[in-house]
Order: C-alpha cells, then sequence, then structure tokens
C-alpha cells in the first residue's frame, strides 16, 4: 500500500526571554512529524524534502523526521505552514504542518506544570499550573498562560467591570489560554479534567485583609461580570500564605478578596451579611440493613455578603425533639442524627451559591454521626445549617435574619417518601 503522510499541528509559545516552545504537537511530546503517519507495511521511511514556510521563518527537520529547529521571523505571530515529504524509498506522499506561533510568559500541555513569578499589580505573586495527563481526552491540548494585557486575549474581560458584590480586587489578573490541535478555543472549552492552579502571595494588603485570608475568591471574566461556575477551592494555606483552586475551563481571571471588615455593616438600616438556608433535602437510598443509604442536602446563601467562617450542618432522624434554635445538636434531641463540618475548601460561599452535600462529601462527619439503615418511609429529618457554636447565639456565622431580628430560618423540615 501507498505511504500516507499526515498533518502535523504545533502550537509555538515565543516567552519573554524571546526563546520558543513547542506546546502540544501531534502527536503530543516531542514534534517527529512521521510518528503519525501511516505505511500498512510499517516499512522504513524518511523525510526528503522540506518546504519554505509561508511567513517568512525558518525550519530544518531531519531525515528520521525529528523537528531539529523552527524560527519565525521576529516579532511575527499567527499561523504559518509549510509542507514536507516522505518516502518508503518507493513511494513518496507530502503533508503540511501547521505552526500557530503566540505570545506569553509560559505554557505547557498534558503532563506538564511550570511556575511563573512576579505576577500581579505589585509583582508579589506567584502562580504555579499544573496540568493533568488526561486534560483533554484523544486531543492535543496546550495552554498558555499570560497577563491580561496581552494581545489576543478573550474578548470577555472588561478590567472596568464591577467586582463581584462585596468584594474587591486583591491584585492579581491573567489569563489561561487553550489551543486544541493548534486551534484557538473561547472560554467556553471545557477541560476533560481540571488544572490546577496555586497562587502564593507576599504581599501585607493581600495576607493581611480581614476576614483573614479565607476571603480569597478567583473569578472569571464574562460578558456582563464576573463568574465563578467551575472553579473551585482545593485548599487554602494560610500560615503559608497560599491558595490552589481547581478551574475547569481557560479564560481570564481574576482574584479578589471581601472588601469589609466582617462585622455587618449596618447604615441607613440597611445590612451587609450572608443568610444560610436549607434549599432541599433528598434521600437518594434508603439502604437496607447492614447496607448504607446516601442523603443529599443542599444548602445556599441568600444573604447579600458572603460566608467566610466555617460553619455546622445538623442533620436530625426522627427526634424526639423537633430543633427549634442553634447548638440543638443531633445528639440532644434524638439518638440518630448525621453532622457536616463546612471549613474553608468551600468558603468564601457568595449570595446565590449553593453548596450540596452527601453522606460521602468532604465535609462529612462520620465519627460524629449515627444512621440506622434502612430509614422507614414517613420518618421526619431535620436539618439545621449553622447549627452550633459553643457560647454564640448566633452560630458560626452572623446572619441577616439575626441583625434584623426576623424569625430563625435556619432550620427545615422533612418527610421521607423512599
Amino acid at each position: 500500500d501507498f505511504p500516507q503522510a499526515v498533518d502535523d499541528t504545533a502550537v509555538v509559545l515565543r516567552r519573554p526571554s524571546n526563546d520558543l516552545l513547542i506546546l502540544a504537537a501531534r502527536p503530543s511530546g516531542t514534534m517527529n512529524v512521521l510518528d503519525n503517519d501511516i505505511d500498512a507495511e510499517d516499512t522504513t521511511r524518511s523525510v526528503i524534502g522540506v518546504g519554505d514556510p509561508d511567513q517568512g521563518g525558518d525550519v530544518s527537520i531531519d531525515t528520521d523526521g525529528t523537528l531539529l529547529d523552527y524560527a519565525p521571523v521576529p516579532g511575527f505571530t499567527g499561523l504559518e505552514a509549510f509542507t514536507y515529504t516522505m518516502t518508503d524509498s518507493v513511494w513518496e506522499s507530502m503533508a503540511v504542518i501547521s505552526m500557530t506561533v503566540t505570545e506569553g510568559l509560559d505554557g505547557g500541555v498534558g503532563g506538564d506544570a511550570f511556575t511563573v513569578p512576579e505576577m500581579g499589580d505589585a509583582q508579589t505573586f506567584t502562580v504555579t499550573v499544573e496540568i493533568p495527563n488526561d486534560v483533554a481526552n484523544g486531543e492535543n491540548v496546550a495552554l498558555v498562560f499570560d497577563n491580561t494585557t496581552a494581545p489576543g486575549n478573550f474578548s470577555a474581560l472588561n478590567e472596568n467591570s464591577a467586582a463581584p458584590g462585596g468584594m474587591v480586587a486583591a491584585g492579581l489578573s491573567f489569563t489561561l489560554v487553550a489551543y486544541e490541535n493548534g486551534r484557538l478555543v473561547d472560554e467556553s472549552y471545557q477541560f476533560e479534567q481540571p488544572v490546577t492552579l496555586t497562587l502564593r502571595y507576599v504581599n501585607a494588603e493581600v495576607a493581611d485583609t480581614s476576614p483573614s485570608e479565607n476571603s480569597l475568591a478567583l473569578y472569571f471574566a464574562q460578558k456582563g461580570g464576573w463568574a465563578n461556575s467551575g472553579i473551585q477551592v482545593l485548599e487554602r494555606d494560610n500560615a503559608n500564605h497560599q491558595v490552589t483552586f481547581a478551574v475547569s475551563h481557560a479564560g481570564s481571571f481574576a482574584l479578589f478578596r471581601q472588601g469589609f471588615i466582617f462585622i455587618p455593616l449596618v447604615m441607613n438600616n440597611f445590612a451587609q451579611a450572608p443568610d444560610l438556608v436549607v434549599k432541599s433535602l433528598t434521600v437518594l437510598s434508603a439502604g437496607d440493613q447492614g447496607v448504607s443509604g446516601d442523603i443529599q442536602v443542599v444548602i445556599a446563601n441568600e444573604g447579600n455578603g458572603p460566608v467566610t467562617e466555617e460553619f455546622w450542618v445538623d442533620l436530625y432522624i426522627d427526634p424526639k425533639t423537633a430543633p427549634t434554635a442553634v447548638n440543638q445538636t443531633w445528639q440532644m434531641l434524638g439518638d440518630q442524627g448525621f453532622v457536616w463540618g463546612v471549613t474553608t475548601s468551600a468558603l468564601p460561599l457568595q449570595p446565590g451559591e449553593r453548596l450540596t452535600l452527601t453522606l460521602s462529601s468532604p465535609y462529612a462527619r462520620p465519627a460524629l454521626s449515627n444512621i440506622k439503615w434502612p430509614l422507614s418511609p414517613g420518618i421526619s429529618i431535620d436539618v439545621q445549617v449553622d447549627s452550633a457554636k459553643v457560647g454564640s447565639p448566633d452560630g458560626a456565622v452572623r446572619e441577616l435574619h439575626e441583625i434584623y431580628g426576623e424569625p430563625y430560618n435556619n432550620i427545615r423540615r422533612f418527610f421521607n417518601s423512599s
């Protein structure tokens, strides 16, 4: 059979030092133009000719297919293409190599990790990017990290757009630009596995902010403002002044912090504070004798300020006495119940955001819980959010209804219909 040369793509990143880094070569890894060519007889193939790049660059490819050198003309960004011809000593075939030349601070492909120092307004941030091997199954994805002011970044970024409610800029913004098989994709592109971003900071304005560094939150720009969907806090390490996020998409990102000291501010009878409520309870599985079931609870912040303090959630299964106030834990009112301790990895919980809890969620505290399976149909199940804090009449989180003296709204009763 005839051998067939197959087109290749790569992203060529020009970094500030003016060195070139080849990313997302297909096949991924080393750039060998013969690796993806087709030859049913698996004969020895070699490169016998290379065309001139169409934008004036220089290229050199070894006879074994290895890309020895590629250099676009100084200052060039965009797409440059050239051909190569391969042979199995009898037949010949030609294909096109497309190089997408871009600029950025650094970049990588699946399995890579890189660190960019001196980021942010005061050049006091360091950002480490870790790209999982399976960031995009079956596709070659290159990620380019850059400042938000760099050319070619997403049009959705609006540096003058208002900060999220109750937040102010924390002095760091950047872009994570994705290319799939050499093609620029927009911020709607979703990674198969999230990319990890670790932000380290030494700026006292950030580290000393109230209510501590727990208020730091990462958002991405979209038309009309900022959003945080697809962004998850993995770890807050206040001792070492760093926070780690997982992001599921590319985009233009900015770090924000709470813009006021977290003592609820009341001016002209208006307070800015969170308000935690229980939105729903679902018995996912009632279990069986010797077999654990599962329960899902959804809580929400319906206030106008973020939740930044850790808090407890109690589940009361068929309590002898229904809970009516804070500091009434399930052990005080019945024989069965479950506890979650929501920690800083889920915070801040911004106005309008929800948090879903199950018996296997990271915040579950089975050692403090007791459930006898199966759950009987029709039994009552109560849930209390921000359920306890010793010595506090308001729990761990000071909420709007508590500030205004309104009825307590942290408890909700359900009945098992499974």
